[in-house]
């Protein structure tokens, strides 16, 4: 069954994002994932706007995705990530 990662992203530094993205796309390929969606300004519906951007990647798997995200290459992205960008994850089949 497939898994999604959604994350909603507020850019900080876009040179250290764009580093960020780039490394992490190079490992979603990796792990079999893609990108579904990257919207800058999501529209809202209903709610709250988080004022943030949207991201929805696809793995093959729940369990691909945990591998993905605990990787030790993934872990050496995470710094970039967080002088980058204020990120909230989700994981969902």
């Amino acid at each position: 069954m497939s898994a999604y990662l959604v994350a909603n992203v507020r850019v900080k530094d876009p040179q250290k994002w764009s580093a960020y993205t780039k490394g992490a796309r190079g490992l979603l390929e990796e792990y079999g994932g893609s990108l579904v969606v990257f919207d800058q300004k999501p529209t809202v519906l209903v709610g709250e706007d988080l004022g943030a951007g949207l991201v929805i990647l696809e793995f093959p798997s729940k369990d691909i995705l945990q591998r993905w995200f605990t990787s030790d290459a993934y872990k050496l992205l995470v710094p970039i990530r967080e002088e980058g960008a204020d990120v909230t994850f989700i994981a969902a089949e």
